[in-house]
């Protein structure tokens, strides 16, 4: 739902919607994601199952964030190639005396 919830002021906007009308929906169901969220770890929060298993459940959650968050790191680490036809290009501008930016 949060992916959703994202992107609906872009299709909203996207699709031309009347701002009042999106206005209006967009208070209603975050008012519903937060009450039905809230009502929802209420009623698990008093089953003897999720009692007995939350640290599990817990430790899941933490990995699920550790790695979503180190592959991101990753990602912005890596070092970026210049495509084989930005570098004939910056080869031929060099001759010029252009200056590439990278």
């Amino acid at each position: 739902m949060p992916f959703a919830r994202t992107f609906a002021p872009v299709v909203a906007g996207v699709a031309e919607m009347n701002y009042r009308k999106f206005l209006t929906f967009n208070i209603v169901g975050g008012i519903g994601w937060v009450v039905s969220m809230s009502l929802l770890g209420y009623f698990f929060g008093a089953d003897s199952i999720v009692k007995q298993h939350i640290e599990k459940l817990s430790w899941l959650n933490h990995r699920a964030v550790h790695r979503t968050g180190c592959s991101a790191c990753l990602e912005v680490a890596k070092p970026r190639q210049v495509p084989q036809r930005l570098q004939a290009s910056a080869a031929s501008s060099r001759s010029v005396g252009a200056v590439w930016p990278y």
